[in-house]
């Protein structure tokens, strides 16, 4: 992401500059050194509770599927949002225990891992066939 964001500074130095860029080390740094600040929030706080889907989670309209692993290192599902979602009646909310940010793998044989991708299928034809 630094990379990529030094790259914008130089194709648009009166816009961006690298000020502080060399003490940033994490995903948080990043996001309230430049995404809060280049983006009109007032920090990283900020800039996460703005952007939160669960902010909208009540008012999914159209029937959605939401996969979700608890061990997730990014996405943390509060008991809150998962109440709105499970309340929700448009929103088919599966969780498992591993899965990590985006490796929901099958050991089912024959089945070659793909175990998120067949359930978005079933999923999508029980929508329409519904």
């Amino acid at each position: 992401m630094l990379r990529r964001f030094r790259r914008k500074i130089e194709l648009y130095p009166g816009l961006y500059t690298a000020d502080g860029l060399d003490k940033i080390g994490t995903v948080r740094q990043f996001d309230d050194k430049v995404v809060a600040r280049y983006g009109g929030f007032t920090g990283v706080d900020d800039y996460y509770h703005s952007v939160a889907s669960s902010n909208w989670a009540q008012d999914i309209a159209v029937p959605t599927l939401i996969l979700h692993a608890l061990d997730d290192p990014f996405i943390r599902m509060t008991p809150a949002t998962r109440a709105k979602l499970v309340a929700n009646p448009r929103v088919m909310l599966v969780e498992t225990r591993h899965g990590g940010h985006c490796a929901f793998l099958s050991l089912e044989p024959g089945d070659a891992g793909h175990w998120a991708e067949r359930t978005l299928l079933d999923f999508l034809l029980a929508t329409v066939e519904g």
